[in-house]
């Protein structure tokens, strides 16, 4: 498989879920984000990586641990990265640490990976247009600020996407800890950053309260039938926001962040879309202008 195919095929995972029904999900490609807190070389290009995939703002990560393991890597990962990971569910893995106590996490075995807290981020991550042949009638869509409600199929809850507003921008900063780290755009270019807010307005059925947030690749942007992926991203836009990430909400909780795309500076927002694929049934599309 490609690295798009691999990515297409990925599927958002609680963490809870992840580890205790991880038989569920051998075999599956799950999607990852987090920070490396402990990496260990186990041959040439090949590392054990305990990921913590459990973000409290501000790009600070600690807990919910995952056992990563990554062969044949391009790129050295190093304690502290920030990673973003596209990787094959194993099973669980155990250990004992140094105090003797014994230790389990869920496995799992990188096929698609990036660091994205460096300046030089993998040209194949960045926000490239690309043809979708789309046709879009502006009477379906939704307005900028809009809500759109829907149910969450398997558990019965409710839940609402507004997006907007917008801010243009031809550069941004992010910040992590202490690091603040300055991204120009490409010539001919400039950034758009897009507010997401996720409303978890309650539950209805018998299942689990809990709602796992779309992941940033769930949203679109589509410009004269081009869709426009956002950029990777972590920590918090200065003079901006948050950033938007996939995280848990729980009965009336909310998250909020920004998406950033980059796109022509000649775009004229009265004609750009962003769309996101919330379910199998549900795909709502804003405009943007």
């Amino acid at each position: 498989m490609s690295k798009q195919e691999i990515i297409a095929s990925s599927i958002e995972v609680p963490y809870d879920d992840l580890f205790r029904y991880n038989e569920r999900y051998i075999g599956n490609v799950v999607h990852l984000t987090g920070q490396a807190v402990q990496v260990s070389e186990t041959g040439n290009k090949d590392y054990i990586i305990r990921l913590s995939t459990k973000c409290h703002g501000f790009g600070v990560y600690s807990g919910d641990i995952v056992w990563v393991e990554i062969n044949n890597a391009d790129v050295r990962v190093l304690e502290d990265d920030m990673l973003d990971i596209y990787a094959e569910v194993v099973g669980i893995e155990s250990y004992t640490t140094v105090l003797g106590n014994e230790v389990s996490l869920p496995a799992v075995v990188s096929r698609v990976y990036r660091i994205i807290d460096e300046d030089s981020v993998s040209t194949d991550f960045m926000s490239w247009g690309q043809d979708a042949n789309r046709d879009i009638d502006d009477s379906e869509t939704l307005d900028l600020e809009d809500r759109y409600k829907f149910r969450d199929a398997p558990h019965g809850n409710t839940i609402s996407v507004k997006v907007g507003p917008t801010k243009r921008l031809s550069h941004y900063t992010t910040k992590i800890g202490e690091k603040s780290t300055k991204h120009e755009a490409q010539e001919g270019k400039e950034f758009l950053c897009v507010l997401v807010e996720v409303y978890h307005l309650g539950s209805g059925g018998e299942g689990s309260t809990w709602f796992y947030t779309p992941g940033v690749s769930e949203f679109s942007f589509i410009l004269d039938g081009r869709e426009y992926s956002p950029k990777y991203l972590s920590g918090y836009l200065e003079g901006v926001g948050s950033i938007y990430s996939s995280t848990t909400l729980e009965r009336k909780e909310h998250t909020s962040g920004y998406l950033v795309y980059e796109i022509p500076t000649s775009s004229d927002l009265a004609s750009t879309y962003l769309q996101a694929d919330l379910s199998e049934d549900d795909s709502p599309i804003w405009k943007l202008g």
